[in-house]
This record gives structure tokens, sequence and C-alpha cells, in this order.
């Protein structure tokens, strides 16, 4: 499976200091910052966190916390200004209004997960279990419980819950049993990650180019889109 983990590009030694250093890393912006624009750059997203949460699992590491804020893309293609490095949502620090480019038109776009704060790896062999928080969701079913429970059961759930969160969308119906078999109460009826994997590579292609819309996005920016070749640097 490919490691979705975000690449170290450099390291830099800090002078007279052998415990610390500097990691250099490419500057990413949150995976929805801009708007999609088809059904097929959401599967894009999803099938890069999926196979990046197996990836993590065949190596016994349990995220814990593969949430919304979490998920991250590379933006360099997508918004080629850039984005001010604090203000994300502008250029310059100033203007909050980002150009951006659809992704179809620029892709393909990596996708990384982010965060190994409450991260575990499990010996192998070692049981997997765990208890205490688990990041950003509080829904997470496991957590009514204080028994030990499969923290990468866990994470399916978590990333599951992404799915529901992003149906502020028109057009993404298609995903919906995707995020109901993830997000299950019960932990072992939860798909896997292979078979949601499965399940979004059967989505036909014909309805991958299905344009999908926020929900508030205006009626006449659709029009100017769709129909008009209005611009698709636009914050909507």
């Amino acid at each position: 499976m490919p490691n979705h983990t975000v690449p170290i590009l450099d390291i830099l030694m800090l002078p007279d200091d052998d415990t610390h250093a500097l990691l250099i890393m490419p500057q990413l912006i949150g995976f929805n910052q801009v708007p999609f624009r088809r059904l097929g750059e959401v599967t894009d997203a999803l099938h890069q966190y999926f196979e990046g949460l197996e990836f993590l699992h065949e190596h016994n590491i349990a995220h814990r916390d593969a949430c919304y804020f979490n998920l991250m893309m590379d933006g360099s293609k997508v918004v080629p200004r850039g984005v001010h490095f604090i203000e994300s949502d502008t250029h310059d620090g100033l203007v909050r209004r980002l150009e951006w480019n659809d992704r179809t038109s620029v892709g393909p776009v990596p996708y990384y997960i982010i965060d190994f704060g409450l991260s575990v790896m499990y010996a192998k062999g070692r049981k997997r279990q765990s208890r205490g928080p688990y990041g950003q969701d509080r829904t997470v079913p496991e957590q009514k419980h204080e028994e030990p429970h499969d923290p990468f059961k866990v994470d399916i759930y978590q990333l599951g819950r992404v799915i529901f969160k992003m149906i502020q969308y028109d057009g993404l119906e298609p995903l919906l049993d995707i995020a109901t078999a993830m997000t299950r109460q019960d932990p072992e009826h939860r798909i896997s990650l292979r078979d949601a994997l499965d399940q979004l590579n059967r989505i036909p292609k014909k309805k991958l180019k299905r344009r999908v819309w926020k929900r508030t996005c205006p009626i006449e920016t659709r029009i100017s889109i769709r129909f008009c070749g209005g611009s698709t640097k636009s914050r909507f």
C-alpha cells in the first residue's frame, strides 16, 4: 500500500545542538479548503486516504485521530499562487480570496495524513487494544465504554465520519453507502479499508465525471461555470 504520510524533503542540523533539527516538508492546505468540482476528485482524495490509513495499519500503527482537520493536500498546482503561511485562506495575508484551479484540470493531486500525536505503534504479535481519547471526533462509539477496544476500527470510523461531514456537497450520494458501512456502531460490523477501496473502484467512470456543488454555491455561479464557461477561480 502506498505511503501517504508527509514526505521529509530535507533535514537541517542546528549549530551546537545535537538534540534538535529542522525538518523541511512541503506546505500543505486542508483537503477541502478549495471546493471539489467532480465526484472523481472526491473519490481520488478518499482513495489516497484509505490507502494511507491501510499502509499505517499494515505497519501496526493506529493513527487514532484520522479526522477532518488532519487530512491535507499538496495545493501547489491547485492554488499556484500559493497561500500565506499563517492566513491560509489568502495569498498574501490580506485579501481573503483564493484563486484556484479545478483538481481535474491540474491533477493528480497528492493527499496526506498528518498529526501523529495520538498514534500508537504495536509490536508484532502484541494484542492491538487501546483506550482513551481519540482526537477531534467525539462521536466514536467505543469512547462511551471504559473497556479496551481495537483502535484500528476506530480509525475506520473516524475516516467514515469525514465522508459524512463532506456531504455538504450535492452529488456525493454514491459515497453514502461506504460512509455508512465505515461508521457502524458495532466495530466488528464496520467495513474494512480494503473493502472500502473496492467499493470506490466500483463506482462507474461515467459517474466520476459528475459535477458536485457545495450547497452554499449560488445557482447563478453554478450556471455560469456549467453552461457559460465561467472561471473556476472563485471562492465557491
